[in-house]
C-alpha cells in the first residue's frame, strides 16, 4: 500500500476539522483530504486538531526534531511519514512519544502521536485514593 493511501486513511478515522501541513507532499494530501470532508486547512502559526508531515531524506537531522518539535506544540496529534534512518532514527520518533504504526511499499514508515492516548492515566490517580486535608490537624 502506498504512502499516500496509509495517510489518507488515518485522516478519515481520525476526521480532523482543522488540519496543518508541512511540506509540498503534505499540503498535496490535505487538500486531497479537505476536498471531501469539511475542515480548514491552518497557517503554520495557528492551532489545528492535527499535523501532517513527510520528513525528507534530504533535511538535515536537526531541521527534522525542530519541525517534530513545533509541529507537536501546535497540535495534539501528528501524522509523519519518513524513510528509515533518513535522517531520523526509530529512538527519535520514539523520545518524541510516536508510535509506528505502518510501513508503506515505497519504504516509507507512519508514526503517530495521539495525546490523548499517548499515556493513559494509572488507575490510583483518581480522587478515591487523594489525601483527604480535613483530617490533617495544624
Amino acid at each position: 500500500m502506498r504512502i499516500e493511501d496509509l495517510i489518507l486513511a488515518e485522516l478519515k478515522q481520525r476526521k480532523p476539522m482543522k488540519l496543518r501541513a508541512e511540506g509540498m507532499a503534505a499540503q498535496a494530501l490535505a487538500q486531497d483530504y479537505l476536498s471531501v470532508r469539511e475542515g480548514a486547512l491552518v497557517a503554520a502559526h495557528d492551532m489545528a486538531d492535527l499535523a501532517l508531515a513527510f520528513i525528507e531524506v534530504e533535511c538535515e537531522r536537526e531541521a527534522a526534531l525542530g519541525l517534530l518539535g513545533d509541529l507537536k506544540q501546535r497540535a495534539p496529534a501528528l501524522l509523519i511519514a519518513a524513510r528509515e534512518h533518513r535522517p531520523l532514527v526509530f529512538n527519535d520518533f520514539l523520545a518524541f512519544g510516536m508510535q509506528r504504526l505502518a510501513e508503506a511499499d515505497d519504504g516509507h514508515l507512519l508514526y503517530l502521536f495521539d495525546l490523548h492516548t499517548y499515556k493513559p492515566a494509572p488507575d490510583w490517580l483518581n480522587a478515591k485514593y487523594w489525601a483527604h486535608p480535613e483530617l490533617w490537624k495544624p
